[in-house]
């Protein structure tokens, strides 16, 4: 159903491009190993996740009766990694606990890593991640052959800096056999299908670099519908306004004029930045163990998404603090996501849409290592910067950066799973027999 995840019933999106990690200077960064040895231990986190919102007078007036304004809300979670990788692999892999107030979730994500020589520097990078969860849920995210996700540099020098295009691929499964796939392009436009045979589901959403957008139902299956809304169009922005046109069951339509409420010159669906800077002291919040020290690398991130079908802006914000001796000791993602569609269906339309947002929400993640002393770190010998670049082998290159990096995944894609779950839920819930 699109990269979302919820909190207390709150929907948020995500892009997840994480930061990532390594080397500089004698307090900052992994220097590069050489392939040959034994396995490095695992690196274990611990750590908390806090799920914040804010509601701007929602639910809006005009609805439900019954219903009176929300009042902002936040919960903690506590949260559990182990990350490792085996010599002689590109695989890197992390298995993850998560204590919520009223269950307990376990899940695991594998990503292959390789590495990729760009002039003095070596890009590594995330070919392709494969998730699962407790709840029988299952994701596969793949890049673009001979390109991937930068997640990290070797050499990691003071200020430099990378981006990230959106371009990839995503498969995901649900137990009840949903399977949602989605098709993005470097701008962030996309195709995402949903399909269920057994429950007659075939929903098709498009966005596009205009800005317009479309959600709907192939001939003769279910519609997402609220009320009787079964699909819906959107125009490009036209003289300060996106056009709506909601396709209502049995038949005909509704046009709604909104103002625009995503920026605009030019749009911008989808950007993904990275610096490093050397030398910077441990924030207080990570309270990283006196044994690694008080100052390290910072690997900073932030990707920021207009997703204009399903009304969200999302920005997140990741560090990754590394030291030489211990790799990643701290990663921190803030993300900040504001919902622009009444999802909870507290109005007759399914498409009800505000040019401010109706819930702003707040997820901070922290995690801080505990033991191990990171990827291919501990009890290893050190290599040199063209053994690395030359290694086809996760353990060379499984820098602090790798561990950053799959921390901040796995935690996107647990969050995913959890909203596209909700989503599901609702629409279920609210399509109400009506086929188009």
């Amino acid at each position: 159903m699109k990269l979302i995840y919820v909190g207390l019933g709150t929907l948020i999106v995500a892009a997840g491009l994480a930061a990532c990690g390594g080397g500089g200077g004698s307090t900052g960064g992994t220097p590069p190993i050489r392939p040959g040895g034994p396995s490095p231990s695992a690196a274990m986190y611990t750590g908390t996740e806090t799920i914040a919102n804010v509601y701007n007078g929602y639910p809006p007036s005009g609805g439900d009766p019954n219903v009176t304004p929300y009042p902002n809300n936040s919960v903690t979670y506590s949260l559990s990694d182990s990350v490792s990788s085996a010599r002689g692999s590109n695989l890197v892999s992390s298995s993850e606990t998560v204590t919520e107030p009223n269950q307990k979730i376990t899940e695991t994500l594998s990503a292959v890593v390789s590495p990729a020589p760009n002039g003095a520097v070596t890009n590594i990078t995330l070919a392709s991640a494969g998730y699962t969860d407790s709840d029988g849920y299952s994701q596969r995210i793949t890049y673009p052959a001979g390109a991937g996700l930068i997640i990290d540099q070797s050499p990691e020098n003071n200020a430099a800096n990378w981006t990230n295009s959106a371009q990839d691929s995503v498969a995901e499964t649900y137990s009840d056999s949903t399977n949602i796939n989605r098709s993005t392009n470097a701008d962030g436009t996309y195709v995402e299908t949903e399909k269920n045979t057994g429950q007659a589901i075939n929903d098709t959403a498009t966005t596009n670099a205009d800005g317009s957008a479309s959600w709907l139902a192939a001939a003769g299956s279910y519609g997402f519908g609220s009320g009787n809304v079964t699909g819906f169009t959107m125009s490009a922005p036209s003289g300060g306004n996106i056009t709506y046109t909601l396709l209502l069951y049995p038949s005909g339509s509704q046009v709604l004029s909104v103002p625009v409420w995503y920026p605009t010159g030019p749009i911008v669906l989808a950007s993904s930045n990275s610096t490093i800077t050397t030398g910077v002291t441990f924030p207080g919040a990570c309270s990283v163990p006196a044994a690694y020290g008080t100052t390290g690398n910072d690997i900073h991130s932030v990707t920021n998404t207009v997703d204009a079908v399903f009304g969200f802006l999302e920005t997140t914000t990741t560090d990754a603090y590394t030291t030489s001796s211990a790799g990643a000791v701290c990663v921190r993602t803030v993300d900040v996501l504001k919902t622009l569609y009444d999802y909870n269906g507290d109005q007759f339309y399914f498409v009800y849409v505000s040019n401010v947002p109706l819930i702003t929400t707040t997820t901070t993640t922290t995690l801080t290592l505990q033991s191990g002393g990171g990827i291919g770190v501990a009890s290893t010998a050190r290599g040199t910067e063209s053994s690395q670049a030359s290694s086809n082998n996760a353990a060379a290159i499984a820098n602090a950066g790798v561990v950053a990096q799959i921390l901040a995944r796995g935690e996107a894609t647990r969050l995913h799973a959890a909203a596209e779950k909700q989503i599901l839920m609702l629409l279920r819930a609210r399509r109400n027999g009506g086929r188009l």
